[in-house]
């Protein structure tokens, strides 16, 4: 399948970590934090694992991987219109 955000191939890895958007949702997420939760699961594992010393970085990260598949979702079964990464960011806020 054809990843709906940018047109490569489609894949977990690729959909939540590769994909420009996802990227570029990460790497903004990543300086607001001042975390680097950019690469891949264990990226962002390492601090779910870490106790209640991340607990703001694990909301804010559990809820940018939720709504970037609730958005693929949407645009995949129920014909949302993508309209660029400020849709994502408007959701996750």
């Amino acid at each position: 399948m054809t990843c709906l955000f940018c047109t490569e191939k489609e894949s977990i890895a690729h959909f939540f970590f590769e994909c420009c958007v996802a990227v570029d949702v990460l790497n903004l997420m990543s300086e607001v934090l001042e975390l680097d939760i950019r690469k891949d699961y264990e990226s962002v594992g390492k601090y779910w694992i870490a106790n209640k010393k991340h607990r703001i970085s694990n909301i804010v990260s559990s809820a940018v991987l939720w709504f970037l598949w609730k958005l693929r979702n949407e645009i995949c079964f129920q014909g949302v219109v993508w309209l660029g990464v400020k849709m994502v960011l408007i959701r996750i806020l």
